[in-house]
């Protein structure tokens, strides 16, 4: 086939077409698969959390009683990458074995609603943070739950 033949440059405009449009399609259908897993990372956080929100009631005396739940085994690893944390805003009531004497920020707290971000864990590790404050009952006032999962998982 002759280079300047109406044949070669039919093919060729197909062939570059053709590149075109699946590397579009390629990048559109990456997209859409990275915000799905990231949306069920989520999912699964807020089901963590309701379940660390399940397993806490405040005593007669005001103390926070846990009695979690989770059916997480690495949030009981030492720096897993896997953490949840109960706090009254100033300080830590409650945290995961998993996270040792690290604290989770919990700056991005809204005031009625949750939160999610990324942040960076006790040993340098990114983390995806799933943040609510929580009223329990016979509570003046909200706890900050959090819960944490490695964001390495997502990629």
């Amino acid at each position: 086939m002759k280079r300047n033949s109406l044949a070669f440059r039919l093919v060729a405009s197909a062939a570059v077409w053709c590149a075109i449009w699946l590397s579009a399609g390629g990048y559109a259908l990456s997209t859409l698969f990275g915000g799905t897993v990231e949306r069920n990372f989520d999912v699964r956080l807020g089901v963590l959390l309701e379940g660390l929100v399940a397993g806490s009631e405040l005593a007669e005396d005001g103390a926070l009683q846990l009695r979690p739940q989770l059916g997480e085994p690495r949030f009981e690893q030492p720096l897993s990458g896997w953490y949840w944390q109960i706090s009254d805003g100033g300080r830590v009531l409650r945290r995961s074995p998993s996270l040792w004497d690290g604290v989770l920020p919990t700056a991005l707290a809204p005031e009625r609603s949750t939160a999610t971000g990324d942040v960076v864990g006790p040993e340098g590790q990114p983390l995806r943070l799933l943040v609510r404050p929580i009223t329990l009952l016979g509570a003046d006032t909200a706890l900050i739950y959090a819960v944490a999962g490695d964001r390495r998982e997502i990629q």
